[in-house]
């Protein structure tokens, strides 16, 4: 089988994997500017302060969904285009708004654009690549990804200490994005089927369900420290204030990295990859839990960047290789959704510990995540034996 499905330029495929420059760079822009916000809003609580960037997730899990329909009857490149105008427009007209409800509503429709263009990022790769092009270009996608998120957090930074709208400002970088799409990315048609046809594709797999909670909690996973650093940090005196942002922005930095890497991890590790990544990510999370230091602080967020760098690509691998390529599109956006589902039940699932528990402070928060961590390893480790066990029996 072949690398790619068409001669491809390195042109098309810088503008295939810039689609996904800014899709988490959607959170990191604007987490940066909470306080600001805070500030220019006094008798707003915080907590509604904060639905300003997590209340999106809402419409964006919604148009993921839809988008995964829509990519199987339009063009996924002009799902693309369409859905990364709305995301440009949306980011000025919110450097526009003057109260927290019109923040809100174009947040909610940045979200519509994030949704129709998160699917077709992958879905894009699967359609113009194959064999192991297609499992280092989804790694790529995923580095890319978090290169966004991390470059949002450090110019997001910057912004925010001059205006909360200039961080909306920079959501115009979308267009540049757009541009490339159109002029580097090769056309996307239609593949149209007969009634018949559709009729007798194969149905997605029920072990699907799999990949759909392990994209739902690798999300989770990615937002715990980013939600609890800040007061982690500075209210525990971890370490000088100046090296906070740097510290925060190791985790998207080693996940991108990881994601760059992976298919030298994969050569590897092997079976393992998802395994040792998962056992990483929960020592990642017990260091953390034991820092007093910033040098401890930033190993633990080396650890959890590069378990998380290497999981989420890792699922989207195992869809492209598990499900029909008929339902590939639709796969794709129920994963998407999943994704941005765990994006947003985050905050809830910690304060739900946190009151179970009785104990909601940050350490023990990260200690429950770190158990966590080998617990899932275990499940693995315990169910690839079983496997590996009902195998030998057959072939005996």
């Amino acid at each position: 089988m072949g690398e790619q499905k068409r001669n491809l330029t390195m042109g098309n495929t810088i503008g295939i994997l810039a689609i996904s420059l800014m899709m988490y760079a959607s959170g990191s822009l604007i987490a940066p500017a909470l306080n600001a916000l805070q500030n220019s809003f006094p008798d707003t609580p915080y907590a509604t302060i904060r639905m300003i960037m997590s209340s999106m997730y809402l419409t964006v899990l919604i148009f993921s969904l839809i988008s995964g329909k829509l990519g199987d009857m339009v063009s996924k490149k002009m799902l693309v285009v369409v859905g990364l105008a709305i995301y440009g427009t949306m980011g000025l007209v919110g450097a526009s708004m003057n109260s927290v409800t019109g923040l809100m509503i174009s947040r909610l429709l940045m979200g519509c654009g994030v949704g129709l263009v998160l699917p077709q990022s992958t879905a894009i790769i699967m359609m113009f690549y194959e064999g192991k092009a297609k499992d280092r270009n989804l790694g790529f996608a995923t580095g890319t990804s978090n290169f966004g998120s991390m470059l949002g957090s450090i110019i997001g930074g910057s912004l925010a200490a001059i205006s909360w709208r200039y961080n909306f400002y920079a959501f115009a970088f979308a267009f540049v994005i757009m541009i490339l799409v159109i002029f580097l990315v090769p056309a996307t048609p239609v593949q149209k089927r007969s009634k018949e046809e559709r009729a007798a594709a194969e149905k997605i797999p029920a072990k699907f369900i799999v990949l759909v909670i392990g994209m739902f909690l690798i999300q989770v996973y990615s937002l715990v420290t980013p939600t609890n650093m800040a007061v982690f940090y500075l209210g525990e005196k971890i370490g000088p204030p100046a090296l906070l942002g740097i510290t925060m922005a190791l985790i998207t930095g080693t996940g991108c990295v990881a994601g760059f890497i992976l298919p030298a991890v994969r050569k590897l590790l092997k079976g393992a990859t998802v395994l040792v990544s998962c056992v990483i990510l929960g020592i990642g999370f017990l260091v953390l839990s034991r820092a007093d230091s910033v040098g401890l602080a930033m190993l633990a967020q080396i650890l959890i960047g590069f378990g998380y760098g290497c999981i989420t690509p890792m699922i989207f691998i195992a869809n492209a290789k598990m499900v029909p390529q008929s339902q590939i599109q639709k796969s794709n956006g129920i994963l998407s959704a999943s994704l941005y589902l765990g994006c947003f039940m985050t905050a809830y699932i910690q304060q739900w510990i946190g009151a179970v528990s009785g104990n909601g402070t940050q350490r023990f928060m990260f200690q429950v995540f770190g158990i966590g961590g080998f617990l899932v390893a275990v499940v693995i480790l315990v169910i690839t034996v079983a496997l590996m066990s009902r195998k030998g029996r057959k072939t005996d």
